[in-house]
């Protein structure tokens, strides 16, 4: 009975949507709780429905795109940069939890960047990054909301 009542619990309306208060009140709505998982070797989360991945990710590098029609949505990747620019990024964000790591969010009318570190070594840090549109809010969320990292991109 008990998992019943959890499984219920939550903004779940009858369309099987999530929707949520944004800070100037509107009410967005959010991408099906059911969407299906993308994995990759490095990475998974759930797909945002109606929309395209590419991915071009390799031996060395993450690389997807998410496409609505010819649209770019969302990238992610994996970037490696000296540790000293990296912290310096990191001292301008909003802290947040992404995959169970400290990740750094920061957005501007134009974009909203998140910066996942997973590794560090001889003065360099791999980053995972995943950039999209404000406008894409929602796909954000889920993705960012259901996002796991398999293993660490190599730098």
């Amino acid at each position: 009975m008990l998992i019943g009542i959890v499984g219920l619990s939550g903004c779940i309306n009858s369309n099987n949507t999530n929707k949520t208060v944004v800070k100037n009140n509107s009410t967005i709505q959010l991408a099906p709780v059911d969407s299906p998982i993308f994995s990759n070797q490095y990475v998974s989360f759930k797909k945002p429905t109606d929309l395209t991945i590419i991915d071009d990710s390799n031996s060395s590098q993450l690389n997807i795109k998410i496409k609505s029609e010819d649209k770019l949505i969302v990238e992610i990747n994996s970037v490696t940069n000296d540790t000293k620019f990296v912290n310096s990024l990191i001292a301008q964000s909003n802290n947040t939890t992404v995959a169970n790591k400290t990740a750094y969010e920061f957005s501007d009318p134009t974009a909203i960047q998140l910066y996942i570190p997973v590794s560090k070594s001889n003065g360099k840090t791999t980053v995972i990054r995943i950039y999209v549109s404000p406008d894409y809010l929602p796909d954000y969320n889920l993705i960012k909301d259901s996002f796991v990292i398999i293993r660490a991109p190599p730098h």
